[in-house]
């Protein structure tokens, strides 16, 4: 095919260009979306190198600001075009040259983010001693969340110097950031924990820590990381950062970038045991309500609260006992209680309405502590025969 005129081409002649020619490239911020394109050099602009016509059907949900990857490079679309067919749309891509490291506050990660660099500007000033290079830069990327996050004030290092941001603007799809170089500032160092903040001995014993050391705005490979545990009988870390769960409970774990400039970052790691069954408490001892079953009309019945530890020795007078009346059937502001006693360990009862005989409730103690299984005794009002 004629490629001059492919906005010539009908819907077969352009499906058979596709199926021959196509290549599968990946969006950059999600590898799990696919593109099928194909494409031709531009020859749009003086330089058309790192410029690429991309060519793909109307369905394919690529725009102004999609970033793909194409054999390891990344492309930002600056262009979309279908004024020309009802079949597919073209587009002019650009090659990124550069990259910026920004911390998203949303995913709360670093994330690099691909630029193109439009414009440069550079000087050179010395004087007897000492040699100054001064300039400015602009550059685009695709208008994304990541984008927006680059903000005015912040500063990166970049082009072999250190940038601040002075301007942003947003405009069709893409973000562009102008950038002014500035006096090299004191290295910048952050180590942030990237795992979870809970973790349960019934799914594993070990877990292996991990962690993102920044110098300056960009990652850096394999930074020399000790640790330490606030709690070894909790849980203990090797030198790699492996962590061995010992017992539940809550441990700090400090990770120090030995090489940069020894920063720290602290974690407070629960952990739990759910496939374990806690052992059952120590026994305190029994507690028991001493009196009959029945009270009298007429008569009053005292009931007393036994307070035995575990070897089986009274300590009534050791608790002070809180009584209730529950499940009654009448009206228990006929029943007179009156609780004496030592620690209020005993309690009296009396009813003179004849009308309540025959009817029942349960008597309850409980030391005020909440130390011992509550007592409990059933009681019937009875005649005097």
């Amino acid at each position: 095919m004629n490629y001059s005129n492919i906005k010539n081409c009908n819907q077969r002649q352009f499906d058979a260009t596709m199926k021959r020619e196509r290549i599968t490239v990946s969006d950059y911020y999600d590898s799990t979306k696919t593109y099928n394109v194909f494409f031709r050099r531009s020859k749009r602009g003086s330089n058309s190198n790192g410029k690429v016509r991309i060519y793909f059907s109307q369905d394919t949900p690529i725009d102004i600001g999609t970033m793909f990857v194409l054999k390891d490079d990344t492309y930002v679309v600056t262009s979309r075009d279908g004024d020309e067919s009802d079949i597919f749309y073209t587009s002019i891509a650009v090659k990124c040259d550069t990259s910026f490291t920004v911390y998203s506050n949303t995913d709360k990660r670093y994330v690099s983010i691909p630029f193109v660099t439009l414009s440069d500007k550079f000087t050179l000033s010395s004087n007897s001693s000492i040699s100054l290079i001064s300039g400015s830069v602009v550059i685009y990327t695709g208008d994304n969340s990541y984008a927006r996050e680059v903000e005015v004030n912040e500063g990166y290092y970049n082009y072999g110097g250190y940038y601040e941001v002075k301007n942003r603007f947003f405009n069709n799809g893409l973000a562009y950031v102008y950038m002014t170089r500035e006096a090299m500032p004191t290295d910048r160092y952050t180590l942030s924990y990237n795992g979870v903040t809970s973790l349960d001995m019934k799914d594993a014993t070990t877990y292996q820590l991990s962690y993102t050391a920044i110098k300056n705005d960009i990652p850096v490979d394999s930074p020399t990381l000790t640790y330490t545990s606030s709690d070894d009988t909790i849980a203990t870390v090797d030198g790699n950062g492996l962590m061995t769960l010992l017992k539940e409970g809550n441990v700090k774990i400090t990770a120090t970038w030995t090489d940069g400039n020894n920063t720290t970052c602290e974690t407070t790691i629960a952990i739990t045991n759910s496939g374990v069954t806690p052992e059952p408490t120590p026994s305190i001892g029994t507690l028991t309500i001493s009196g009959t079953a029945s009270l009298k009309w007429g008569a009053s019945r005292t009931y007393t609260a036994k307070y035995t530890d575990a070897n089986g020795n009274d300590v009534s007078n050791n608790y002070t006992s809180v009584w209730t009346i529950t499940n009654a059937t009448f009206d228990t502001s006929k029943l007179t209680q009156t609780v004496n006693g030592i620690n209020g360990n005993k309690i009296t009862l009396h009813y003179e309405d004849d009308n309540l005989i025959g009817g029942t409730f349960t008597l309850n103690v409980v030391d005020s502590n909440g130390l011992y299984t509550p007592a409990t005794k059933d009681i019937e009002l009875v005649d005097v025969m």
